[in-house]
């Protein structure tokens, strides 16, 4: 438990700045291939056990959305405006709704997904088997065996 989900949150504004003030960076491709290499990396830690991909996915999405609501914005003409403007709004309400169903899913501790796990945990030499109860196990209320 650490703070990579924040860490996260704030690669993904890096990420919105370099996209919305692109015709400002002196180098802005090589930018994104440095910021793109590190999130790949950082992904790829994130299959190891005991880290959280999640995390990761949902800080950066979150992080977006957040930068597309709070950062400020330099506007190059009329149209430009109009589409961070427009970005903007649609921000707000999908922010919301992740952040509702990240906690309600979180709290609830139900996985309806099959394939989610391979997100967070790669099954080599039995690497996720402490994160799945044999079957027929016990489990108490908080889903754990």
């Amino acid at each position: 438990m650490g703070a990579s989900g924040a860490i996260f949150g704030l690669i993904g504004c890096l990420v919105l700045d370099l996209i919305q003030n692109w015709r400002l960076v002196v180098r802005p491709c090589w930018e994104l291939t440095k910021l793109s290499i590190m999130i790949l990396v950082s992904f790829a830690f994130g299959l190891l056990p005991f880290l959280d991909n999640f995390a990761h996915i949902g800080g950066f999405f979150s992080g977006i959305l957040a930068g597309l609501i709070f950062m400020p914005v330099v506007y190059f003409s009329k149209r430009d405006k109009y589409i961070k403007l427009g970005l903007r709004i649609v921000a707000v309400p999908l922010l919301v709704v992740i952040m509702v169903l990240g906690l309600t899913n979180f709290y609830k501790g139900e996985n309806n997904c099959t394939w989610c796990r391979y997100l967070s945990c790669l099954p080599i030499n039995g690497w996720c088997d402490a994160f799945n109860p044999p079957a027929g196990a016990p489990t108490n209320s908080t889903g754990s065996a």
